[in-house]
């Protein structure tokens, strides 16, 4: 079950309850707001794939110049 959840505006109190005015419970300020949670953006395959591909060249690059320098 998903609750609805509140902000402060005031106090920047943050919960899923209201006193029984609809004032917040902190600081008793009616100054509140419904928070939504905005569900966040995907990376598009295409850019995440060449993120791993470079993430990749990279660390085999500084293992090899690690190795190099351990070998003189």
């Amino acid at each position: 079950m998903n609750q609805m959840r509140y902000r402060c505006r005031d106090c920047t109190y943050q919960g899923s309850s209201l006193m029984a005015g609809g004032s917040c419970p902190a600081c008793g300020s009616f100054n509140m707001r419904a928070v939504t949670a905005a569900p966040a953006p995907a990376a598009p395959a295409k850019t995440r794939r060449l993120q791993l591909v470079l993430l990749v060249l990279l660390w085999t690059t500084f293992a090899g110049v690690v190795l190099a320098k351990l070998v003189d």
